[in-house]
């Protein structure tokens, strides 16, 4: 699939059943959207079936992330914009078990994308042990992986772990854009599920058109 994130760039992203695109910049309505995508995630589990009111949950889900994104990606900011955003929809589930966002990133004058990689490092008093920062070969070229527990506050008070992984590529032929690939989860134990399939994700990116 192609996505054309500005006049510059292009990235193209292979999916297969389990990643759904999410349309920022077209005229679906977020209803016709959120209808489609839980249709598209029943279509590849076999036998199973939702109720209607639970089906109805699940469509105003979706459509209701979409209107989340859409207003995300319409902000005014030179310094970040949100290209594209795909949903991971794992196992038998239908709802959205982790959002994927792309964005074009200019770099700050003087701060290259290793400082950038670094600057990305939480605190150490906001994170669960220290991070994991390695590189990953994508047919757009060598990506660095940062992956981070972070530590937050809880509704009943206490504090939560959850889980951030961003792969950043230093954009070929440009010293002040970087290409960003975030996903954040809710619970260590679903980004341990989802790391696979996050890596097979970032392995397929390609840019094209890059200034």
């Amino acid at each position: 699939m192609s996505d054309e994130t500005s006049e510059e760039m292009q990235l193209d992203v292979d999916l297969d059943a389990r990643w759904l695109p999410v349309p920022l910049y077209t005229e679906h309505s977020p209803e016709e959207w959120g209808t489609e995508a839980v249709g598209l995630a029943l279509s590849v589990r076999e036998g199973l079936e939702l109720s209607s009111p639970v089906r109805q949950v699940c469509e105003a889900t979706y459509a209701g992330l979409l209107e989340v994104l859409r207003r995300r990606a319409s902000q005014d900011a030179d310094d970040v914009h949100l290209a594209a955003a795909y949903v991971f929809t794992p196992g038998e589930d239908v709802l959205p078990w982790t959002t994927v966002e792309f964005s074009a990133t200019r770099l700050p004058e003087g701060l290259g994308v290793d400082r950038f990689v670094e600057d990305l490092v939480a605190p150490e008093d906001l994170r669960f042990g220290p991070p994991s920062v390695t590189d990953l070969q994508t047919r757009a070229g060598e990506a660095a992986r940062v992956k981070q527990l972070l530590v937050v506050d809880a509704p009943d008070g206490g504090q939560e772990v959850h889980t951030s992984v961003v792969y950043v590529w230093q954009v070929e032929g440009s010293e002040t854009t970087a290409v960003v690939m975030s996903s954040y989860f809710a619970s260590a134990v679903d980004g341990e599920l989802c790391e696979e399939a996050l890596d097979e994700l970032a392995a397929s990116v390609r840019m094209e058109g890059v200034a």
